[in-house]
C-alpha cells in the first residue's frame, strides 16, 4: 500500500568518462547489464546522494582487471522510485523473507539457491560478489512477472561496507545507500556533478 515513492531523488553512477559524456550528449543511454553477483539483482545502480563514494568507487574498479572504466567518472541523475523495494521498510524486508521461505520449498530453486555464495574479490576480503542476494532479488520479480502483480520500478537499501569508524559501532567507513533502477522510465534526467565552491558554502 505505501511502496510508491512519488519523490525525486539524486544518485550517482560509477561510470566511464567517455560513458558519461555520451549520455550527456544523447549519443548513448545506460544499459542495464545482466550481472550474477550484482547485489539487488538486475538493473542500473547508483550511490543515493553520495557523490564521494561513487567517485571512489569509480576509481576503485578502473584498477581492476577487465573493468569497463578506464578514465574514472560519475554521471548524476534524477530518479523517482515509484513503485520501490525499500529494505529500510520492515514491510518490504518481510516480503524477502516470505519469498525465501517459498523459494526452499522448491527443491531445484532451493539447489540453485544454495549452490550459491556470497564471495570477496580477494582473499580475505569483504563479500562483494553477492550470488545469492542476486539470486533471490531476481527471483523475487521473475515471480511478480509470472503472476502479473506489477513488477518494482526500483530498489532501495542500505549498505554497511568498510571498517567500523571507532570500536563496538556498526558505522563503517563507507556505509551507503545503494539505487538498483530497474525501470529506466524511472530516470528522469542526467547532469554533470559539480564541486561545491568553497566561497559559498552550503548550509
Amino acid at each position: 500500500m505505501y511502496s510508491w515513492r512519488p519523490n525525486l531523488i539524486i544518485g550517482f553512477h560509477s561510470c566511464d568518462e567517455k560513458v558519461r559524456d555520451d549520455v550527456l550528449n544523447g549519443k548513448a543511454s545506460l544499459v542495464s547489464f545482466h550481472r550474477n553477483y550484482h547485489w539487488l539483482g538486475d538493473g542500473l545502480y547508483f550511490w543515493e546522494y553520495n557523490l564521494k563514494r561513487a567517485d571512489e568507487y569509480a576509481k576503485e574498479d578502473s584498477k581492476r582487471k577487465n573493468s569497463f572504466i578506464k578514465k574514472p567518472s560519475v554521471l548524476g541523475a534524477i530518479i523517482q522510485l515509484g513503485r520501490c523495494l525499500d529494505l529500510s521498510d520492515s514491510t518490504n524486508i518481510d516480503i524477502l523473507k516470505i519469498h525465501y521461505e517459498k523459494l526452499i520449498k522448491d527443491p531445484i530453486e532451493k539447489f540453485h539457491f544454495e549452490e550459491l555464495t556470497n564471495k570477496p574479490v580477494e582473499a580475505g576480503g569483504e563479500p562483494v560478489l553477492k550470488f545469492r542476494d542476486c539470486f533471490i532479488f531476481n527471483s523475487i520479480h521473475k515471480s511478480m512477472k509470472e503472476l502479473e502483480c506489477g513488477e518494482f520500478d526500483t530498489i532501495r537499501a542500505p549498505y554497511l561496507e568498510g571498517k567500523p569508524i571507532y570500536p563496538g559501532t556498526e558505522i563503517r567507513e563507507k556505509n551507503h545507500i545503494q539505487i538498483c533502477v530497474r525501470n529506466i522510465n524511472s530516470i528522469k534526467g542526467y547532469f554533470l556533478p559539480l564541486l561545491a565552491d568553497p566561497k559559498h558554502p552550503i548550509h
